[in-house]
């Protein structure tokens, strides 16, 4: 229904000479909830698709529900695993498909929590939300907001702009 009424659920393009996947990462359970994966569908595409990019081509990954993230520990303890809902139990299986080849950036959200993490050579930036916490104000000294990308050659850098919204008590 989703591509009936928005479009492609993955899909690839170029912008300035980078090469942009975005994946789907909710899969919905058998219950009704929701698991962050990435299905095979789509990894079968990408393996095609990685297979016609050249390996020195700058990549970008952009999911909702995140690859990876220290959310979960930061605010629980360093030993809590997180939950299925909130990652996408798959990554590592998506991360090998990019194995020599040039990810430099995986953009990811879902967690109304703004991070960055980099690891491997890849920088993995969870881009708080325009809403904060749910259109109550600020969530953990995050206001609302969202992350504006800026690309030079075959560098990059980031920056969170405030959207300026305020709750009205």
């Amino acid at each position: 229904m989703y591509e009936q009424r928005i479009g492609k659920r993955f899909y690839a393009f170029d912008y300035k000479g980078w090469r942009f996947y975005i994946l789907d990462s909710i899969e919905k359970d058998e219950d009704g909830t929701y698991i962050g994966k990435v299905d095979t569908v789509q990894l079968e595409w990408l393996d095609r698709e990685l297979g016609r990019v050249n390996p020195s081509t700058p990549i970008v990954v952009v999911m909702h529900i995140p690859l990876i993230t220290v959310q979960t520990q930061l605010l629980a303890g360093s030993t809590v695993p997180n939950e299925e809902s909130l990652v996408v139990i798959n990554s590592k299986e998506v991360l090998d498909r990019f194995s020599g080849h040039n990810l430099k950036l995986v953009l990811q959200g879902h967690l109304h929590f703004l991070e960055e993490i980099s690891a491997m050579g890849i920088r993995f930036i969870t881009g708080g939300a325009v809403s904060a916490s749910w259109w109550n104000g600020p969530r953990l000294g995050m206001e609302e907001g969202f992350v504006m990308i800026h690309v030079k050659g075959n560098e990059f850098n980031w920056e969170y702009i405030d959207y300026g919204w305020e709750v009205s008590r």
